[in-house]
């Protein structure tokens, strides 16, 4: 009956008769249904006297307005869901109060926790909140003054009770949208911080019914602020996530952003788009709309250059609007499948390494099979792709990390395909609780792509104060947790890396891939001499050839756990390279000689 009084009151006929109808068919002699058809009469007697007035303070207007904006916003379905929630409670107190005759002193508290990545739309609805509230009666302003720390915190004790009790007086009859609440919480005893949640913990308990407090910021660091601080949690217990848009919900935001500016996105442009903020989507704290809207402001930006200025008035129209992947520097003309063979290419090239470049074309055929699958909805994801990378130095680990970084990102596995190397002193910090921030951070930039750790085994020291072991932990746990973010790669010696593995079972369960990189041939190594050389534009006489041949085979007899393979060709290079410039300087060669080496430059090496 409540319902219906209310339909009658707004006069939402139409709905008032669908619920007639239906409790009709149901219950046609309830209290209910004569009820309805008594409404209903009254409505169609134009004798009777007008419907009571409605004292229950909503705003029809204005909440129907406020609704309206928030509906039309993109995405955000779970926050919409909950404001219609507490929108519906809110109503059905009033109308229940003022049919029951309830006038209650006790005015409910209306304060809220928003937390979620940036650009997704907090301080848009915050502001439809502050209408909102004023359409159903609950505040008589309806506007919102919105503050971050800087706003609320003084530099002097005492100016931060001031500054944040103006703040408070500027929002009375609206809301008052605290934006990075988690700053407050300062970082040492003497913050001036905890001084404003203070007095923002007073003003929800003051001014009940007469101001709205919202408190913003990224789910984690908004979870531990709530914890900190109990009173927080008494007076802040209603809470809003907002997810990260979906992909194609990013996209109706460029589109929308694009019309409002009288462009458009080409077939081209759309794709070349999706594959930019992908990209960017990996981050842990990706900026949504407000990632979009830098993206289009730079493909406007070049739109501009892109314009042929001279011939401007032989552009028609549609040009002048279409916004094509030309700017957003993405190349379409090769597919995925192009790219992945340019890659193989790459991988042909390197010299030696047959039972790599085996190994990496087997795991390629696994992804593709596991792809195949779970289109048929046999499993639910992809299995790990962490590997350890083990052998000697200069046996072009780091090299075919970057061409699978590659190959996985054309097959879509990783959404940008970079590579970010790493070794102990990236990972490991001098102090207590510094590790695991320093790991975490460089394992955020691998996002995305692959983390190449080289000597990983170094993580691993004998001591028992060594932080090595909380680097771990925390790579251990970010291999689990965010195995669809990035692939990570363990490198090092052969005996050392299985040391590793044994020290820590979380390495075998989360590891299924292991390529061994042997040793080049002596026939191998002179094959990178004579592409270092060609690659560099030196040439050498024949005499260099047997000699260096002859120094390559005995350094390979003679190698142990250190050799360093194509890093040995590499240092006996520079060598040669110093002594033919020394020989070019005391001789005056001039022409193609300069560039030639010859047996006095390798000899003495």
């Amino acid at each position: 009956m409540l319902e219906m009084d209310y339909l009658y009151k707004t006069k939402q006929i139409d709905q008032l008769k669908k619920i007639v109808r239906k409790e009709g068919l149901l219950n046609p002699n309830s209290k209910v249904m004569e009820y309805g058809k008594q409404l209903l009469s009254r409505k169609n007697n134009t004798t009777n006297k007008e419907p009571i007035e409605d004292k229950s303070g909503i705003d029809e207007q204005e909440l129907n307005q406020a609704m309206e904006k928030l509906n039309d916003l993109i995405g955000l379905h779970s926050v919409k869901s909950e404001i219609e929630k507490y929108k519906k409670t809110i109503q059905f107190e009033t109308i229940r109060n003022q049919r029951l005759g309830i006038s209650s002193e006790e005015k409910h508290r209306y304060n809220f926790v928003f937390s979620g990545n940036p650009g997704t739309g907090k301080t848009t609805v915050a502001r439809l909140f502050a209408k909102l509230f004023k359409g159903l009666g609950l505040l008589k302003e309806g506007h919102l003054v919105e503050v971050d720390r800087s706003d609320l915190v003084g530099e002097y004790i005492g100016q931060t009770a001031i500054k944040t009790k103006k703040a408070i007086d500027d929002a009375l009859g609206g809301v008052l949208f605290v934006d990075e609440a988690y700053t407050l919480a300062g970082k040492g005893e003497n913050d001036f911080g905890k001084e404003a949640i203070e007095t923002i913990l007073k003003a929800a308990e003051d001014y009940r019914g007469e101001l709205v407090i919202i408190l913003a910021g990224y789910r984690d660091e908004m979870n531990q602020l709530m914890e900190m601080n109990p009173g927080l949690k008494s007076r802040f217990n209603k809470f809003l996530y907002f997810e990260d848009y979906t992909e194609d919900e990013l996209l109706q935001i460029a589109k929308r952003l694009l019309e409002k500016e009288k462009y458009y996105l080409t077939e081209t442009g759309e794709k070349a788009f999706q594959q930019v903020i992908a990209k960017s989507k990996v981050d842990e704290k990706f900026g949504n709309a407000r990632e979009v809207e830098q993206v289009i402001r730079a493909a406007i930006e070049q739109k501009a250059l892109n314009i042929d200025f001279n011939n401007l008035d032989e552009i028609d129209l549609k040009q002048l609007q279409a916004i094509t992947a030309k700017e957003f520097g993405v190349d379409l003309e090769l597919n995925a499948e192009d790219r992945i063979q340019i890659s193989y290419q790459k991988l042909e090239k390197l010299i030696g390494l047959a039972n790599v470049k085996k190994k990496v074309r087997d795991l390629v055929a696994f992804i593709n099979y596991q792809k195949e699958e779970m289109e048929r909805g046999i499993v639910d994801r992809i299995p790990s792709l962490h590997m350890v990378f083990s052998g000697n130095p200069g046996t072009g680990k780091t090299t075919v990390a970057r061409l699978i970084s590659e190959i996985f990102r054309d097959m879509g596995i990783l959404k940008k395909g970079h590579l970010v190397t790493a070794q102990r002193e990236d990972l490991v910090a001098e102090y207590v609780g510094q590790t695991a921030i320093k790991t975490a951070a460089k394992i955020k930039e691998a996002y995305g792509g692959i983390l190449f750790i080289d000597e990983a085994y170094s993580l691993v020291s004998s001591g028992q104060n060594d932080f090595g072991k909380e680097a771990i932990a925390t790579l251990i746990k970010e291999m689990e947790d965010n195995r669809d973010k990035l692939v990570v790669i363990l490198a090092g010696y052969t005996d050392d890396m299985e040391e590793l593995l044994v020290t820590n079972p979380g390495f075998k369960s989360r590891i299924s891939n292991y390529i061994e990189f042997e040793d080049y041939t002596p026939e191998e190594l002179f094959e990178i001499f004579v592409y270092n050389c060609k690659n560099e534009q030196f040439t050498y006489e024949p005499e260099v050839e047997s000699y260096v041949k002859e120094w390559l085979h005995h350094r390979y007899e003679h190698r142990d756990k250190n050799f360093g393979n194509a890093r040995e060709v590499r240092r006996l290079i520079e060598q040669m390279k110093l002594r033919l410039a020394n020989r070019v300087q005391a001789y005056d060669i001039q022409g193609d000689n300069r560039r030639c080496f010859v047996l006095e430059d390798v000899k003495e090496i």
